[in-house]
């Protein structure tokens, strides 16, 4: 799952309802932040999620795509959250 704003949120939600998620991103300072639980963007909620989920030991992030793909626990599925166009909204 990607570490974008959608992939970030979706990733943390479905690890806070007791999903094993790795998150990838090619930007390694955004992989920075979120490994020490900070969200790089600002909206209310994320930081609690990671903090928690990241805790539990159900999400963690990865710059490598191939680990991304393959969870600790069997029936991996991969999801893919594209980015939006900067001026939208």
């Amino acid at each position: 799952m990607g570490a974008g704003h959608v992939g970030l949120v979706t990733a943390a939600c479905l690890a806070d309802i007791g999903h094993d998620v790795v998150a990838d991103d090619d930007d390694r300072a955004k992989l920075a932040l979120l490994r020490e639980g900070r969200p790089w963007f600002h909206e209310p909620g994320p930081a609690d999620l990671l903090a928690s989920t990241m805790q539990a030991g159900r999400l963690r992030f990865t710059a490598d795509k191939a680990a991304a793909g393959h969870s600790k626990h069997s029936g991996s599925r991969s999801t893919t959250a594209a980015g939006s166009s900067p001026g939208y909204g």
